[in-house]
Order: structure tokens, then C-alpha cells, then sequence
């Protein structure tokens, strides 16, 4: 047999057992988080999806093809209340963001100008109430020179142009809008070129408050942008990795030394063409993720991860602190993963491993973390969620290369807004899919499935919940077992983690069977597609077969 037919028979019969080791366990849904499906509607295709929810009403974007569909919902009765088609936009715009300030929901396009050079950004306000646009395309940034994106939007295998070439930050408040992008370097040696990163800020009208272009103090080479964060006065703020030395004997744009780097705090102000730096210092600790935003006294709050360790992949602990409007940093403090935390749903034997190395005092860090959620209470309180997210690549004999996705473990810390840490959780999850390339041809194949991986935060009630599709084996786990595989685009059950607010105390539940909802399966899940409704319970929407889709709510008695 063909080799290359072999390795796909194999995985098809991987794929099945896996699907058939879920489908073998029965399932008690827990009566708890009651499920109510609408009636099917009409499927719109469209390579851009996202929802909204304000008051009683969910609302659907999908852009594609040309065209931008506005689909309202009503959210207590998941019926469908208008539906409406737009071809009225510039010739080969593309989708870059969508929006919510408050009760206004803006869609943002960008157009390049091929024979002008120019790049061109515009808005659209959206009625979340009748779910029509209020207004023609708004032309609201300009640029002489072209920009470079985070992604490639590509038609088959072939690229079809940059995409998300402008990024969207919003204040606490929710009254004022950041929109960033990167000029193109001019200069293609990373050792002699600065960014230049052009910053724009809108109130909640879209009315534009001050813009400016800015240089970078470093070169490319020199340092990496972390984040961006924007406070209720217009002040905007990035968080940048500074490197601070090359590695020995390497040369180009990988030359610097991963391990031999700060952080800094760059602040810009209205009116002002200078940078206002501020050094970041947590010690001896190696800042390994972090993210920023506006707290509720108005100041910037950033909170991460830390490592002991240098050249590695663990986490050690989580850190916070806080910048005030003129750049000094303070209140910064420290939280240690226990490695009763980390041992968590491990072997006996990993478990016994762990713990002989901490007695040893060596390091024992949560590997390959990544900080996915930052959540700031009206109290001040903060919850991060992080996930443990890392990529295997494998290649055999053929040339064959092969990418398995893990997504795993949940990290829940919670710190109070006196500073001090409430509590600090592992989440049991195995997640995982498959990719590759094709043999000498430049083609490469995505993962299987990576929509329906990962989880969605969401703060209901007085409770954090965790939402996610679970392996069905995983229900009653010990917290000395390893945890059962779901495996990317093979249905699964519908898992949350609820963590109650004060005492910490974290319950898990079933909630339904993506292969069985009122006796059909649902397909195209994905928790980006999930919205809070009214605070107390999530609404998504899935594909049902014969070119129909539905409406899911899940609420928490």
C-alpha cells in the first residue's frame, strides 16, 4: 500500500475509534444548565462570522463573498426577526473587525487603493436593535503607504492578500477606541529598521481625537509588540519585549537571544511626539506572557506570567501591576503555582516525579502556558484564564510533515481587588487535531479542526464558567488520572467548569451531546460563536445538515 494512503487510512481509523470511544459511554446531562434549541433557518455561508448580544436581541454578522448579511435574533425566544443582505461595499474590501461600544456596534473594512498606494480603513454602524446598517461605509482612516497584517486570506491554496492589518482596543468604559496598524518596513534588514506604527483614537461616536504616526525607540530586531491598551482619557500604552543581546555567532532577523530580554511600557499622549518609557521589573523572574488593560480607577493594569527559569517552557507564577497615567509602575505583586496545583490530574507516578523535584528545590513550572483571558471586575478583581497550547511537529521518512495542536490544561487564578490571591485552580481538559504538508509541493494542510478547540470564558451570575467540548470519559476524573483526548471536528460533549465567585469551590457538568441535540447532531461548533445573553445564561449558533442552522441557548438555574 502507498504510504501516503496508508498514513490516511490510519488516522481515519484513529479518528472513528476516538469518536466511537466517546459515543460508548452514556451520558447523564446535568439538569442544571437546561438547553433549548430553535427552530431551523435558512444557513448563510460566509467565511467571517460573529455575534453580538444587547438587551433581548443577538445579532449575527457574516461577511463573505463580497456581501455582509445582518441576521437579529431574539434571545428569549431564538426565533428569527429580520434577516438583511448588503452588496453595497467597495470592490474587494476586506473584513477586519467588528466592534461593540456600549449599545453601538460598528463593522470595520479595509480597501487597498492599488493605483493611489493607499490603504484605507472604514466603518459602518450597525442598529443592534433592527439589525440594519445605519449608514453607508464611513472613510475614517487613510494611509500614503502600505501595511502589513497579521494573517494571509488566501482563495484555495492561494494567497489572496493581507488581511487584519489594523488592530481595535477599547477603554474600560467602553467610551473610547484604539486603532493601531504597522507600516510596511522600508528596510528589509530588522537589524537597521524601526516599526512605525500608526495610532489613531475615536470617542464612542467615532469622532477622532488625536492620531499620530510613531517610531519605534528599538529596532525590529530588537524587540517584539506584546500588547496594546487604551484608558478612559485617550492615553494609549504598548507593552514590548526589549531584547538586550544577540545570540553567539547567529546573524538576521533570529539572531537575538529569546532568553536575554526586559519588558517596557510605552506610553503616548495627545499632543505629544516623544515616547514615554517605563521599565518593567519583577526581579530575577523572566516575564513569559502578559497582557494590559484599563482598570477601574482608570489607570492601566497588566497582570501574566513569570518564569525562574531561563530558556524554557514552564510558568512558575502569576504577577500583576499597575501603571499610572504619567508611566510609573506599581503595586506589583507575585503568586507561585503550588505544585499541588500543577500535580493536579497527573499519574501517580508524574505526580511523585513533581514533588521529588520541588524537595529538591529544582524548578517544577506549568509547562507551555499561555495567557488566553484577562477579566477585570467593577470591584477591581481580576481573573486570568490561561491554557497549556503547544504544536508537535513530526516528519518521517517520505518527507511527510505532520502538526498535532494540543490544547490542554485550564489555569483559573483569581486575585482580589485588595491584591491579595482567592484562589488559583487547575481545569482538567485534553484537546487535540492534526495537519500537515504535502510531500516537496509548498502545499500545507491546516488542522482538522481547531474552531471547536480551546474554551470560552464567560463570567454569568456569580459564577466563572469554562465552556468547551470534553472526551465523555472525563466526567468522574480522579485528580491522580490523566484525562481522555477529544480530538478536533469529531463531535463531543458540551463540558463547563463552573468556579463560584467567593468561596472558589469548582463543579463540572455535562451540558449536551454534540452528535444528539433533539435528535440531530450539530456541526461547526465553535466558541467564538458563543455569547453571554442578559448575564445569566450563552447563546451559539451551529450548523444542522440540509443547508439549515440553529439557534442554542444554555442557561444556568
Amino acid at each position: 500500500m502507498n504510504k501516503n494512503i496508508y498514513y490516511l487510512a490510519f488516522f481515519a481509523m484513529l479518528s472513528a475509534w476516538m469518536v466511537f470511544g466517546q459515543m460508548s459511554h452514556a451520558q447523564n446531562f446535568d439538569k442544571g444548565f437546561p438547553v433549548k434549541v430553535s427552530a431551523p433557518y435558512k444557513v448563510i455561508d460566509a467565511s467571517e462570522k460573529q455575534y453580538f448580544s444587547y438587551e433581548n436581541h443577538v445579532l449575527a454578522v457574516k461577511a463573505g463573498r463580497g456581501v455582509v448579511n445582518l441576521q437579529l435574533f431574539d434571545g428569549a425566544k431564538l426565533t428569527e426577526t429580520n434577516r438583511e443582505e448588503y452588496d453595497d461595499f467597495e470592490k474587494e474590501f476586506s473584513f477586519e473587525d467588528l466592534i461593540q461600544m456600549n449599545d453601538k456596534v460598528y463593522l470595520f473594512y479595509s480597501v487597498w487603493d492599488k493605483p493611489n498606494g493607499n490603504e484605507q480603513l472604514f466603518s459602518r454602524q450597525i442598529d443592534i436593535t433592527t439589525g440594519k446598517f445605519t449608514e453607508k461605509g464611513k472613510l475614517i482612516i487613510k494611509t500614503n503607504e502600505k501595511l502589513t497584517g497579521s494573517a494571509i486570506a488566501t482563495i484555495g491554496f492561494w494567497s489572496a492578500g493581507v488581511k487584519d492589518k489594523f488592530g481595535f482596543v477599547k477603554s474600560f468604559d467602553e467610551n473610547k477606541l484604539l486603532i493601531n496598524y504597522r507600516f510596511k518596513p522600508q528596510e528589509r534588514d530588522d537589524s537597521k529598521s524601526k516599526d512605525k506604527i500608526g495610532m489613531h483614537v475615536f470617542d464612542v461616536n467615532l469622532n477622532e481625537e488625536w492620531s499620530n504616526i510613531v517610531t519605534m525607540p528599538y529596532t525590529e530586531q530588537e524587540m517584539d509588540n506584546w500588547d496594546y491598551a487604551i484608558d478612559s482619557d485617550g492615553n494609549s500604552y504598548i507593552v514590548a519585549k526589549v531584547f538586550s543581546e544577540p545570540k553567539k555567532g547567529k546573524r538576521g532577523p533570529s539572531s537575538m537571544d529569546d532568553s536575554k530580554y526586559h519588558v517596557e511600557i510605552l506610553r503616548f499622549s495627545n499632543g505629544s511626539e516623544t515616547v514615554e518609557k517605563s521599565k518593567v521589573n519583577i526581579g530575577e523572574k523572566l516575564i513569559t506572557d502578559i497582557k494590559m488593560f484599563e482598570g477601574t480607577e482608570g489607570n492601566i493594569v497588566c497582570a501574566g506570567y513569570y518564569s525562574d527559569r531561563r530558556k524554557t517552557h514552564g510558568v512558575d507564577g502569576v504577577f500583576t501591576f499597575k501603571v499610572k497615567q504619567q508611566g510609573e509602575i506599581y503595586d506589583v505583586n507575585e503568586y507561585e503555582i503550588p505544585v499541588s496545583v500543577i500535580n493536579k490530574f497527573m499519574n501517580p507516578r508524574a505526580q511523585a516525579r513533581l514533588k521529588k523535584k520541588d524537595s529538591k528545590k529544582d524548578n517544577v513550572g506549568f509547562s507551555h502556558l499561555k495567557l488566553r483571558n484577562m477579566a477585570i471586575g467593577t470591584d477591581g478583581s481580576i481573573m486570568l484564564s490561561g491554557e497549556q497550547y503547544y504544536v508537535v511537529r513530526r516528519t518521517d521518512s517520505q518527507g511527510r510533515t505532520t502538526y498535532t495542536y494540543y490544547y490542554n490544561d485550564i489555569l483559573a487564578t483569581m486575585i482580589g481587588p485588595d491584591g491579595e490571591l482567592s484562589y488559583m485552580t487547575k481545569l482538567a481538559k485534553r484537546q487535540m487535531s492534526r495537519g500537515g504538508s504535502s510531500m516537496g509541493l509548498g502545499i500545507s494542510f491546516g488542522p482538522s479542526g481547531t474552531a471547536d478547540l480551546g474554551f470560552r470564558y464567560l463570567n454569568i451570575d456569580d459564577g466563572h464558567y469554562y465552556y468547551f467540548l470534553d472526551n465523555v470519559k472525563n466526567m468522574d476524573l480522579a485528580e491522580n488520572e490523566n484525562p481522555a483526548y477529544h480530538t478536533g471536528g469529531a463531535g463531543g460533549y458540551l463540558t463547563a467548569y463552573r468556579i463560584d465567585e467567593k468561596s472558589g469551590k469548582v463543579t463540572k457538568h455535562s451540558i449536551l451531546d454534540t452528535r444528539k441535540v433533539k435528535n440531530f447532531a450539530i456541526s461547526q461548533f465553535s466558541t467564538n460563536r458563543m455569547v453571554s445573553f442578559q448575564d445569566q445564561s450563552l447563546i451559539f449558533e451551529a450548523y444542522k445538515k440540509k443547508k439549515e442552522d440553529v439557534l442554542i441557548k444554555v442557561s444556568v438555574d
